[in-house]
């Protein structure tokens, strides 16, 4: 019980090794998914409740995690999510001081390309300086 329990926070948790695509699906989707419903409607009173800013705390680290095991996966440092998080922070402070319109869909779907590529592009083959590959890893 305690190695399925320790396994589950590595994935959730952990930003060391590496990740499959199909484990960074199943993390980041439905944790963007409780992020989103519990930040959606952000209000200081609501924003105060402990337990909300914890679980939102949660799901976000778990997502970036994610995130930075994939970059792993391809042999890439984790560092390299900064750059995609202030892109993504700097396109979410324009969105919000323009309308949506035409041009303003366009970049945040092209920012959100590198999410996607996190998901589909294969990791590299074999052993890399983060580990070894995860679909290995299950068939040991």
């Amino acid at each position: 019980m305690q190695s399925v329990l320790r396994s589950w926070l590595a994935l959730l948790l952990g930003f060391t090794g590496r990740s499959s695509r199909a484990q960074f699906w199943c993390v980041t989707l439905p944790m963007g998914a409780v992020f989103y419903a519990l930040t959606k409607d952000v209000t200081p009173e609501t924003l105060s409740g402990l337990f909300i800013f914890l679980l939102s705390l949660l799901a976000l680290i778990s997502i970036v995690a994610s995130s930075v095991k994939r970059l792993h996966d391809m042999n890439w440092r984790g560092w390299w999510i900064i750059v995609w998080y202030f892109a993504m922070y700097v396109a979410v402070a324009e969105a919000l001081d323009r309308k949506a319109d035409t041009e303003g869909l366009i970049f945040n779907a092209v920012l959100l390309m590198p999410g996607v590529l996190l998901g589909l592009v294969p990791g590299t083959h074999g052993v890399n300086r983060f580990g070894r590959e995860p679909i290995a890893l299950r068939s040991n």
